[in-house]
């Protein structure tokens, strides 16, 4: 199972070297929203939370169940997230909708991380 938050948050799940590399790519967003705005170019990131499907899919059910409550009860919807809902926000980002959204982290997480 994989945990996105580290990059913004401690995470016991994840190393140091997983928090590093997603603090990185949070600062490299909004350093390239900077120098490429200019230009008319937008930057913007995505941060999903657990998506249900593929290798969490397969290990879901495997898992503690207590692992499930814990997971859950620190996630407003209670639920985890589904690809589709992902792919929203990309068309959201890649639409007029968005014209004036740069440098920005969208989280897609059902709140489990709220800034």
């Amino acid at each position: 199972m994989q945990y996105f938050f580290a990059g913004r948050s401690v995470c016991e799940f994840a190393g140091p070297y997983y928090a590093a590399a997603k603090a990185g790519q949070l600062g490299f967003t909004r350093q390239m929203a900077l120098r490429l705005g200019p230009y008319g170019i937008r930057v913007n990131a995505i941060a999903p939370g657990v998506i249900f499907g593929g290798q969490t899919e397969d290990s879901w059910p495997a898992a503690i169940k207590e692992v499930h409550r814990e997971m859950l009860s620190r996630t407003p919807l209670g639920r985890l997230g589904k690809a589709e809902e992902v792919a929203s926000v990309v068309v959201f980002l890649v639409s007029s909708d968005s014209d004036d959204v740069t440098g920005a982290t969208i989280d897609a997480n059902g709140g489990r991380f709220m800034s």
